[in-house]
């Protein structure tokens, strides 16, 4: 009988042992921050704030814009040196706002913080009256700027190259567009990146006043639809400058 008994105590260790093995976090706990009242949402940048090992926890704390009535139930899963994130909602209620958050995670299970944070985003669309299940994937990263627009610096600051092509023949880099050449007087700022594929995309640009020196209206581009139109998200020339003051 003792014989049986210790056989099922070492196959259950065993089964233990080996799920471990499998996805070896445990979330501790996890505390989301009261509602920022003072955040636009649609300006702020979802990325990691910070991520520090106390002992052998991992303390990991996130920020992003949800809706005001989510209850989170963050999920995560160690795959070699990438760590998934999932905030599922358990909120019956959708509040017809977002807000700004932050989010304090207390794992185990996670050796050091040299991993890549990926989060699996789960979207409903509501609008059709049948909702539709869409996934994807976003990479959150340390971030100096909290906001979804470019730092003054970056704006302000002439670029070492202007006005280049790539090898396709696409825009890449930093584009100048003068009101008066001679003068050197812009009147419009433009920065393409290559997205992982390779291909150029406009990431942001910059209008300024007929001074070419005060910055008129900042628009980050949030996507590029099939038929070529930009869907940006864009602030007031003085109201951004308030905002980078805020990053200081």
């Amino acid at each position: 009988m003792i014989q049986i008994i210790s056989k099922k105590i070492t196959a259950v260790l065993g089964l233990i042992l080996m799920l471990n093995n499998v996805s070896g976090q445990q979330l501790v706990s996890h505390n989301l921050s009261d509602c920022d009242n003072n955040s636009e949402p649609s300006y702020i940048r979802k990325r990691i704030v910070n991520k520090v090992m106390n002992s052998d926890t991992l303390m990991l704390k996130i920020a992003f814009a949800k809706n005001c009535c989510i209850q989170p139930n963050p999920l995560l899963e160690l795959k070699n040196d990438t760590l998934f994130l999932e905030i599922k909602n358990t909120s019956d209620l959708m509040c017809a706002c977002n807000c700004c958050f932050t989010l304090d995670l207390k794992v185990l299970g996670v050796a050091n913080t040299n991993f890549t944070l990926i989060e699996k985003v789960v979207n409903i669309d509501l609008r059709t009256g049948v909702n539709i299940e869409t996934i994807h994937f976003e990479e959150i990263k340390m971030e100096k700027n909290k906001f979804v627009f470019p730092l003054l610096e970056e704006i302000v600051t002439r670029a070492p190259e202007i006005n280049k092509y790539d090898s396709s023949g696409s825009k890449i880099g930093h584009w100048y567009y003068y009101q008066d050449k001679r003068a050197k007087k812009i009147r419009k700022k433009e920065f393409y990146s290559a997205d992982a594929e390779g291909k150029s995309i406009l990431k942001w640009y910059v209008e300024f006043e007929k001074n070419g020196i005060t910055i008129s209206e900042v628009c980050m581009v949030d996507l590029i639809d099939a038929k070529g139109n930009l869907h940006v998200t864009n602030i007031e020339g003085a109201k951004y400058l308030s905002l980078m003051q805020m990053n200081n």
